[in-house]
C-alpha cells in the first residue's frame, strides 16, 4: 500500500486495501489481544503475525472509506458489504 500510495496509485491502493480488509474484517481487538498473550512466552512467533496498530473498527472503516473513494462500483459494493 505504501508503495502505490508513493506513487500515486490511489485505486492501486483501495484495491490492496479491499484485500486487507478482507483478512482483518472478522478479527477484533479482543482476539489480537488473546493471540499476543497466548504468544507473549514465543517472541518468534509472535513476530511472525502481523497485528493492527490501532482499533479494528477504526482500520476498517479507514479501509471502506478509501475504497468508497478510490474504486469502481463493484469494489466499493464490497468494501460497504
Amino acid at each position: 500500500m505504501k508503495f502505490f500510495a508513493k506513487h500515486n496509485e490511489n485505486e492501486k491502493v483501495a484495491q490492496v486495501g479491499l484485500v486487507k480488509l478482507d483478512h482483518i474484517y472478522y478479527k477484533n481487538d479482543s482476539l489480537y489481544e488473546m493471540t499476543k498473550k497466548t504468544l507473549k512466552d514465543k517472541p518468534k512467533e509472535l513476530g511472525e503475525l502481523y497485528f493492527l496498530t490501532e482499533p479494528s473498527q477504526k482500520v476498517v472503516n479507514e479501509l471502506v472509506e478509501n475504497v468508497v473513494k478510490n474504486c469502481k462500483t463493484k469494489y466499493k459494493i464490497k468494501a460497504v458489504l
